[in-house]
């Protein structure tokens, strides 16, 4: 499944998967499936987005992630696994837009937990 949503550390951390072929309504699908995940959960929650497998974003993407996934009202950090310029700029467009930090970028997805439970500790001191 070219993108997939599950929880990377329960009601703490959602790991958004997204590899090619990737169409709109397969993103849309997970959008739905990360705020059936966050439903409920009254704590502020991460995503680590991790687009290594996916070369480009199809026509429409990041406006889909922008209104759906990224339109959770409990999203505290975003942080990103890949290396594209162009959706690293997307992602920190939507992050100015909706008040939150920048999106942080990383190589792999331990290392984007690792950031993310130690800025939370941080939050918690």
């Amino acid at each position: 499944m070219p993108a997939k949503v599950n929880w990377y550390e329960t009601d703490r951390i959602l790991l958004y998967v997204v590899s090619a072929p990737l169409t709109l309504i397969e993103l849309e699908n997970a959008a739905e499936e990360a705020w059936a995940l966050a439903a409920g959960i009254p704590d502020m929650i991460d995503i680590i987005f991790d687009y290594t497998g996916l070369p480009e974003m199809p026509r429409g993407g990041m406006k889909l992630v922008r209104e759906g996934s990224f339109a959770l009202p409990n999203i505290e950090r975003v942080a990103l696994v890949g290396e594209d310029p162009l959706i690293e700029m997307m992602f920190a467009t939507m992050a100015q837009e909706t008040y939150r930090p920048d999106p942080s970028v990383h190589k792999e997805v331990g290392e984007a937990a690792s950031y993310l439970r130690r800025m939370a500790q941080e939050d918690r001191t």
